[in-house]
């Protein structure tokens, strides 16, 4: 499996109202393009990386029935390309079987 999407959003204080969204999305040839969005200012920044990533921590095996902590770790040695993490924050991953 290949971890391909990871999104973020960011809430207003306790609101559900989003104010930050960060869309990662990766290719097993090591390309990314990152979506920013800025809810308050109204700003979109569409970003791609200029070389090839070591895509390699995307990579898991398929797992057992109910066994699943491996595909939804947030440690994935990623992180030099994520944003500081907010207090109050929501994160998805989108995982592809490849």
């Amino acid at each position: 499996m290949f971890l391909s999407q990871i999104f973020f959003r960011e809430f207003q204080g306790a609101s559900d109202k989003t104010v930050k969204n960060a869309n990662y999305i990766f290719k097993p040839d090591g390309s990314l393009h990152i979506t920013e969005i800025d809810f308050v200012t109204n700003e979109q920044l569409n970003r791609e990386a200029k070389e090839k990533i070591d895509v390699s921590a995307n990579w898991e095996d398929y797992p057992a029935f109910g066994k699943y902590d491996s595909i939804i770790r947030k440690e994935r040695g990623i992180q030099f390309l994520l944003p500081p993490l907010p207090a109050r924050l929501v994160l998805a991953y989108r995982v592809h079987a490849l």
